[in-house]
């Protein structure tokens, strides 16, 4: 599915492709429980528990903000605070499990 074109956005259409191919495989499942074991072994979890904490203190309590409100909040420190080393694992699994369902291309 990578472009040898630096600037290449896959079309919605793409990536359910690749998403199907991936659930197909059966290591979705895996690839997600190993991500979660490396993001608490390097305390990625607990920073954003303290962000969502910090996030609802600073509105003024759990009864002044919505679960949506702290997911918006939260999600871009979330995405931007994985560790590169743990992206680079995750894109890894990812173009493996492509490159096995696709007969190794």
């Amino acid at each position: 599915m990578a472009s040898k074109h630096p600037h290449f956005t896959p079309c919605k259409d793409d990536l359910d492709r690749a998403r199907k191919k991936i659930d197909r495989s059966g290591t979705m499942e895996s690839m997600i429980q190993e991500a979660r074991v490396q993001l608490i072994k390097c305390g990625w979890k607990d920073e954003m528990l303290t962000a969502a904490k910090e996030s609802i203190g600073s509105r003024g309590g759990v009864a002044e903000i919505t679960l949506e409100e702290l997911i918006v909040e939260v999600t871009e420190t979330g995405i931007i605070s994985v560790p590169n080393e743990i992206k680079a694992s995750i894109m890894s699994q990812l173009k493996d499990s492509l490159n096995e369902s696709s007969g190794g291309k």
